[in-house]
């Protein structure tokens, strides 16, 4: 019997073994909690495998390099996990308010790429920050957003039309985009999930205009069409409720890390 708890101590140890050197780490990676930005007071992260890079535009990292640009700690986890700051959930004060500048730099820069670079990133807060956390889902008002009864009145490029992006404000949409980036700007001014139901695949030209929930009443006098209006109205869709589920990340601890 002892001979077995012997060999399974042995053979768990090996396996924390393996599972810790298995973990994707930095070579060097210098945390300073400063409030830096670029000259042009952009704040960011970006890193660059050899797959190209990810993150801020104009915030650029050395290939095998992830730099963060004044961040808070929240503000990383939203880029680093793909996660909407509405979504996380328990975060301490510092964690919003505190930017942080970090450096750091693969052992083997020429041989990772980007989504191995963001992994790299996930175990530096882990190890850094002491950042811990778990998944919740939870059940919240949401729409899925379809076609109006009379069809869509959406408008298909013609084929020499030159290539162009769109371009959304507060309660304006216009250029070119899809069905689901629609729901996503509809989304972003209610505030709840919505979820494109349309099965619309193209890009059309639109000019959406409306006036956002939160601001309507403030000024009668120029008051635009609401939301649900304009949907109907310009784009030829509509919302209909649906309860939706959601997932929560939920921090469960986090410290500051020591600055190097």
């Amino acid at each position: 019997m002892r001979r077995l708890f012997v060999a399974f101590v042995v053979v768990s140890s090996l396996s924390m073994l393996v599972s810790a050197q298995s973990r994707p780490t930095f070579e060097v990676a210098s945390i300073k909690q400063l409030d830096t930005t670029l000259p042009n007071r952009i704040s960011g992260w970006s890193c660059t495998g050899t797959d190209g890079g990810q993150g801020h535009p104009m915030i650029l990292a050395a290939k095998g390099r992830c730099r963060v640009v004044g961040l808070s700690l929240k503000m990383m986890i939203t880029g680093i996990y793909a996660v909407g700051q509405d979504r996380i959930v328990g975060a301490s004060s510092w964690m919003e308010s505190l930017p942080y500048t970090i450096e750091a730099k693969a052992e083997t820069p020429t041989a990772l790429t980007r989504p191995q670079l963001v992994e790299m990133m996930k175990t530096l807060l882990a190890d850094r920050f002491k950042l811990k956390f778990h998944r919740e889902s939870k059940e919240v008002p949401g729409y899925i957003l379809v076609v109006a009864e009379g069809g869509p009145k959406l408008k298909e490029p013609s084929a020499d039309e030159p290539r162009r992006g769109s371009v959304s404000g507060i309660g304006t949409l216009s250029g070119l985009t899809s069905a689901a980036s629609i729901a996503g700007t509809v989304a972003r001014d209610l505030g709840v999930p919505v979820i494109d139901n349309t099965g619309l695949t193209g890009r059309y030209i639109v000019d959406f205009k409306w006036t956002p929930e939160n601001q309507r009443g403030v000024d009668a006098i120029n008051q635009g069409p609401s939301i649900f209006t304009a949907l109907q109205e310009q784009l030829g869709l509509r919302l209909v409720p649906k309860p939706t589920t959601i997932e929560f990340l939920v921090i469960d601890s986090a410290e500051k890390p020591t600055e190097n």
